[in-house]
């Protein structure tokens, strides 16, 4: 998920929200080797060897019940010369690129103690623009939704080390 200002490490989001005021900024760096390997008859074509991603995201909490955060992903990524005689219509992919645009919301729906614990809901949504860079395997052709119910628990006996969180959407 894009950056949040109120987490637990896991990728699923938490029913809270961070307290008003709450900025969080986040850069990831991560690399991946040969993950775009295309197969024909003829053979296979890497066209994407390595690639390098590095990830910028924020959210930002207002009025003690609300969140909006964004991630945009920028890649670094090499492919492998072919031959086009038996490899036709597929581009080596290599140079820098630009990742899809990730925006999100969260609205705080409810919290307080039930079930034997701190108990939250949530609503969140995401929406993803197609921002990346053209023929460079970094992005989806057309816009796309999420909405997600947020339940999150905390039992009590526990002391608050455990959580349990559950997602549900579309």
């Amino acid at each position: 998920p894009t950056p949040s200002t109120s987490s637990t490490g896991f990728q699923v989001q938490a029913a809270n929200v961070g307290a008003s005021g709450d900025l969080v900024v986040t850069a990831m760096l991560s690399y991946a080797s040969d993950p775009l390997v295309l197969g024909s008859a003829q053979g296979e074509q890497i066209a994407i060897q390595s690639r390098t991603a590095f990830v910028n995201g924020g959210a930002y909490a207002f009025l003690g019940r609300f969140e909006l955060g964004a991630l945009l992903p920028i890649y670094a990524q090499h492919g492998q010369t072919y031959d086009p005689q038996q490899m036709a219509g597929t581009p080596r992919i290599s140079g820098t690129a630009l990742g899809d645009l990730t925006l999100h919301a969260r609205a705080a729906l409810w919290r307080g103690t039930a079930l034997g614990g701190d108990f939250a809901v949530a609503l969140g949504g995401t929406l993803t623009l197609p921002t990346a860079s053209a023929d460079a395997f970094a992005g989806v052709a057309k816009p796309e939704g999420r909405v997600l119910a947020l339940a999150q628990l905390a039992p009590a006996a526990l002391g608050g080390k455990l959580v349990a969180m559950v997602n549900a959407g579309a």
